[in-house]
């Protein structure tokens, strides 16, 4: 269990990723059918938080009532808290009959969407930065501030900022890139905290690499995509991630 919930912090770093690696890859005129990352009927709150768990809701709930639900944050928590409302989730009733969400106003439309806030504001309910919670919805209290490498790489993952760190060096520190990748398109998201707003750059590894390009510094929550030669999945890991939150403790909000 421990080895479990250990490989579920790490995720929860990942997870992030899915709202732009997912979003836009369904082909127009298609409707979703896939299973939710978060079973219909509960949310998953996972990361730096005393008792990771699934709950059940039975009632409305805001996400600081989450959060102090699963024990608070623990000490090595970061500044932002992220929510992911899986698209499918919006098929999943609420307890009060409403919907979730679903991709939220702003973000980018797909199967998954992305909303990040300020721990401090959520901890001390503000109404804008304090929100409703929905069946399907995956929380992520982040332990520090992170970015994120997916796609084309050995190892996707999530990687905290300890330092400065370049592209080429965090491409370097996941293994480098696959030989299907394209590296001369590389991009890199930029999310800020409590805004909608994102930014996007497209660099070259290769002529980063020779010294014919600037290598960026990478911002917190910078999303890196190494796309493929095949235009595949970003993350293809889904059923994954739902088995690891089948062993988190169930409980019921009230």
């Amino acid at each position: 269990m421990r080895k479990s919930i250990g490989r579920l912090l790490s995720i929860g770093l990942l997870l992030m990723t899915l709202a732009i690696g997912l979003s836009g890859q369904q082909p127009a005129g298609e409707s979703s059918t896939s299973t939710p990352l978060a079973e219909c009927g509960t949310v998953v709150i996972i990361g730096a938080v005393r008792s990771p768990s699934r709950f059940e809701l039975r009632r409305s709930v805001r996400l600081n009532e989450l959060i102090e639900s699963a024990g608070g944050v623990a000490d090595n928590a970061g500044k932002v808290v992220g929510i992911i409302h899986t698209g499918p989730a919006a098929n999943c009733p609420h307890s009060n009959g409403s919907q979730s969400p679903g991709p939220v106003q702003g973000v980018d439309s797909g199967p998954i969407a992305l909303e990040l806030f300020v721990l401090a504001k959520v901890l001390q309910g503000e109404r804008e930065s304090n929100p409703d919670v929905y069946a399907g919805d995956i929380v992520t209290v982040i332990e520090r501030e992170p970015v994120y490498i997916t796609g084309g790489v050995v190892r996707p993952q999530g990687i905290y900022l300890t330092q400065q760190l370049t592209l080429s060096q965090a491409i370097a520190m996941v293994g480098g890139v696959t030989r299907d990748s394209r590296t001369d398109k590389i991009k890199i998201h930029g999310q800020t905290p409590g805004s909608y707003e994102r930014t996007q750059i497209t660099v070259d590894l290769k002529r980063i690499l020779k010294h014919n390009a600037e290598d960026p510094i990478l911002q917190p929550f910078d999303i890196v995509e190494v796309p493929d030669k095949h235009g595949g999945d970003v993350i293809p890991f889904g059923g994954f991630v739902v088995d690891l939150f089948g062993q988190l403790p169930l409980r019921i909000i009230e």
